[in-house]
């Protein structure tokens, strides 16, 4: 019926992975969001990259990117995917880059999915935050939800 809110279209669902997860300096990151679908399970038309170290967006009309960082840290990278009907999603990570002189210490890597990808309003959604892992690639040993 109209005004249901069942003739709206939904947002697309935006995922991201890095790969290495722990970078050194100047190593080109491969980031991968191909997972991410419009509401009709269909491959998105672009996406938007911002890497988190202040160089200028990039749009590519593939989901995979690879970039460089020319320094040691923890940058917040955001993707965003854009469906064939103009709708937009995005998805986060924190890419850590390895510093040379001190190689074994920085932040955790948290690696976060939840099932269903999409959901109803009170339908229950399974996060699961078991792939992440501190520096050496050891298990976490603790999560905070919020």
């Amino acid at each position: 019926p109209a005004g249901s809110g069942e003739d709206r279209l939904a947002p697309p669902t935006v995922t991201v992975s890095s790969d290495p997860t722990n970078a050194k300096v100047k190593q080109p990151v491969t980031f991968d969001a191909s997972p991410s679908k419009d509401m009709d399970d269909e491959p998105l038309k672009k996406f938007i990259w911002d890497f988190g170290d202040g160089t200028p967006l990039v749009e590519t009309p593939g989901p995979i990117v690879k970039h460089p960082y020319a320094k040691a840290g923890s940058y917040p990278v955001k993707v965003v995917g854009v469906d064939k009907n103009g709708l937009k999603g995005d998805a986060k990570l924190t890419q850590r880059v390895i510093d040379p002189r001190n190689p074994k210490s920085g932040p955790p890597y948290c690696a976060l999915t939840n099932d269903p990808p999409t959901s109803k309003v009170d339908e229950p959604v399974k996060f699961d935050a078991s792939k992440s892992h501190d520096f050496d690639k050891k298990p976490c040993v603790s999560f905070l939800w919020d």
